[in-house]
């Protein structure tokens, strides 16, 4: 049985240019979204960036110096050492996710025992 969930959403607050603060939220419609969205930005500083959660997306060309194909959030984005690990500054994904790495390999972003 699948998930009903439909879109899931990250909630980003930042503090001189770093992720201070990050939830992930999943709706079931997008009314749902926009919603949640109107409440929160009309008194908050938040962002929102949607994460596809149930599939992977390939990049299209290459991203700007210091970043790598978030394949979760379909954007180049910045990843950020934590726990041994490189993640996504905003789904945190690993950049040890077979995604991930795959795509980057590829593009001669990473190396392959990276």
């Amino acid at each position: 049985m699948g998930s009903p969930y439909k879109l899931a959403v990250v909630t980003v607050r930042r503090s001189r240019g770093t992720v201070v603060q990050r939830v992930i939220t999943r709706f079931k419609t997008e009314e749902h979204y926009n919603k949640f969205k109107k409440i929160l930005s009309d008194y908050t500083n938040l962002e929102f960036h949607s994460v596809n959660i149930r599939e992977a997306s390939p990049p299209e060309g290459k991203g700007p110096k210091g970043t790598l194909w978030c394949p979760y959030c379909s954007e180049w984005r910045k990843f950020i050492s934590d726990d041994g690990y490189s993640r996504c500054e905003i789904c945190n994904i690993s950049n040890q996710d077979f995604y991930t790495k795959n795509y980057n390999v590829k593009l001669g972003l990473m190396r392959k025992d990276d």
